[in-house]
């Protein structure tokens, strides 16, 4: 075997050691996509979930807030339908008290008559009158009477008016405290849902995945540079870790985009969060898709 077939035979058996490790990094890269869409899903099906719990809250809240409209509706009908009664009642007594005004007018008259004919048949008469003024005292007495229950049913009704109207105002008032009530849930169930993501983004495991992230783009940047000679031909091999290490840098400034000094940091972690943030922020960073390492003219163009 010559030496130039011993140099052949290792330059595939390297090309081919390249394509194993290229193939082991995209493996390596997918299964951490992978784990990052189950992520991303699960946290689309939470925020899904407590959507709908909210519009469900919601729904129920408008009902209950229905179903005391119509309550409170069919209460004011109720108390229009009595009001009508009440005047019904009213102009009714006030029939009936100028039929015993007339009534005692026309009793009047007739004790004027018996009181001219008191000299015709005095006994007779005075027996006549005396009954008449029976009867005018028990008209007059019914009359009284009938005032009497008018007046104490005006007042039932003013006591259950106002009954009425205080119970409206304590279905307005629990229907208002329902509502605050469930406006103060909603705000917490917001914040609690803030806080974990918070959480997510500044626990220890968030910390990891964001070295590992880091880490991983520095890597593919070296290769990235390594190979920047390559023939025109083999830029695609290329091409797909520069892919990758934009994604990466896209992925790692999205994670760091919400650390604020209220994110649950200690004074001291935060300075340290600020300075890493600075940095990852910072202009200088380099996108392939931009700024290939390569010239930008085709060879033999």
């Amino acid at each position: 075997m010559s030496f130039v077939d011993i140099l052949s035979r290792k330059a595939r058996y390297e090309r081919g050691e390249e394509r194993l490790r290229r193939r082991e990094a995209e493996l390596i890269l997918r299964e951490r996509q992978t784990k990052e869409e189950i992520e991303k899903r699960r946290k689309l099906e939470a925020y899904e979930r407590a959507r709908k719990e909210k519009e469900v809250a919601d729904e129920r809240a408008r009902l209950v807030k229905k179903q005391e409209q119509a309550r409170v509706q069919a209460m004011e009908r109720e108390e229009e339908a009595r009001k009508k009664n009440y005047a019904y009642l009213v102009a009714l007594a006030k029939q009936k008290e100028e039929e015993l005004e007339r009534s005692k007018l026309e009793f009047d008259r007739k004790i004027q008559e018996l009181e001219a004919a008191q000299s015709r048949n005095d006994r007779d008469a005075q027996d006549r009158l005396t009954e008449e003024r029976k009867k005018r005292d028990q008209v007059a007495q019914q009359l009284l009477q009938e005032r009497e229950d008018g007046k104490e049913a005006r007042r039932q009704d003013e006591a259950k008016k106002r009954a009425a109207e205080a119970r409206i105002l304590a279905k307005k008032r629990k229907i208002e405290l329902e509502q605050e009530r469930q406006k103060a849930e909603l705000l917490e169930a917001e914040r609690m849902r803030q806080r974990e993501d918070l959480w997510l983004n500044n626990s220890p495991k968030a910390l990891q995945e964001l070295r590992d992230l880091i880490r991983a783009r520095y890597e593919l940047d070296m290769e990235i540079w390594r190979m920047r000679n390559i023939d025109y031909a083999d830029r695609d091999l290329v091409e797909t870790s520069m892919h990758k290490s934009d994604n990466i840098l896209q992925l790692i400034r999205s994670r760091v985009e919400n650390w604020t000094a209220d994110a649950g940091f200690e004074p001291e972690e935060w300075e340290y969060a600020a300075e890493i943030k600075e940095r990852l922020n910072a202009d200088g960073k380099r996108i392939w898709a931009v700024e290939p390492p390569w010239p930008t003219e085709v060879p033999g163009a």
